[in-house]
Order: structure tokens, then sequence, then C-alpha cells
């Protein structure tokens, strides 16, 4: 009697295994607008345009290596992704302030993006203050950066908040 129950129960369970299942993956991100930029003056002018935005979430696509002026060029609403194409952002100091969300990469993408400083800079490759977010995905490498009296890498304020999905952080002491 145990033998039959068990291999009735068996049985309905593997017929219930051949069904269809629902696909479980995850809605497409849409984005609001998404700019390519090949210099520095479009990733600024990317950034102060994104900034105005009243919500949404933004693409920034690196067409070529970038080197930012030495100033500060911060994210300070809505939610932006930078997208590297194998290209390197080399910043003087990059950050998401205020409101903003700034993402690294991309969840479960391929995309490379190399962020360095400026050799001569004093701050952290990329920051996040008041109650920005900085998330950090696969791909994406900060690097190359030593600086006295600041974090080398990544640095928080407030209650800004920093997620690693993935990446690295190489090479980037405070001496």
């Amino acid at each position: 009697m145990k033998k039959r129950f068990w291999a009735g129960l068996l049985s309905l369970v593997m017929i219930f295994s051949l069904l269809p299942v629902a696909a479980l993956a995850a809605e497409p991100t849409t984005y609001n607008k998404v700019y390519d930029v090949a210099n520095a003056e479009e990733f600024v002018d990317a950034v102060n345009d994104i900034n105005t935005e009243n919500g949404g979430s933004y693409v920034i696509s690196l067409q070529g290596d970038i080197d930012l002026p030495e100033t500060d060029v911060n994210f300070t609403s809505n939610t932006t992704t930078i997208l590297g194409n194998r290209h390197t952002l080399t910043t003087w100091h990059l950050g998401s302030m205020g409101t903003a969300t700034l993402n690294l990469g991309q969840e479960n993408s391929d995309n490379i993006l190399f962020m360095k400083n400026h050799d001569n800079s004093t701050a952290p490759i990329v920051y996040a203050g008041g109650s920005g977010k900085l998330n950090i995905y696969d791909g994406v490498t900060l690097s190359n950066n030593e600086v006295n009296g600041s974090a080398g890498g990544v640095q928080l304020n407030d209650s800004a908040e920093c997620y690693m999905h993935g990446g690295t952080i190489t090479d980037c002491i405070v001496p």
C-alpha cells in the first residue's frame, strides 16, 4: 500500500514537472534617453541635461576614452547608467549626490568600463553623498588612484550607499 502511494505521488510530481512554466525573467529596463558621448564636453553636457530632468532613467554610453576636466561632475537627481564599451573614463571628482543613483556598468551585461583618476587628484575615483546611491557591476574596473587623506577608489558621505554587484577596485591606495 505504501509503495502504491509513493509511486502515485511520484507520478503526479513527474507529470506536473512536464507542464510549461512562465518565464520569470525580469522586464528589460527602459530608458528615457541614451546619450552617446565621445568627449568630455559631451559627457558634462549629458550630466547637466540629466540633472535638469524630472525623474527617469538615463544612459551615458562612452564612444571613446574620455578625460573629464579637473572639476566636480555630479549627478544630483534621477538614475544614470554609464556604459563603457571598453573605454576609459578619467575623472577628477565624479559623484552621485542628492537623490541620484549612479550605475557603473549594468546588471547581466558584458559591457566593460575602466575608470581612473587624474594623476594629481586628491579625490577618490567616484563618490556618493547626501542620499545618493552608487551601484558597481561586473565589467567595471576602478584602478590606479593614489591620494593623500581621502579614499582611493570609492568614498561615501552622509547617508549615501554603495553596492558592489561585481567589478574590481585595484591599486587604489591612501598612503
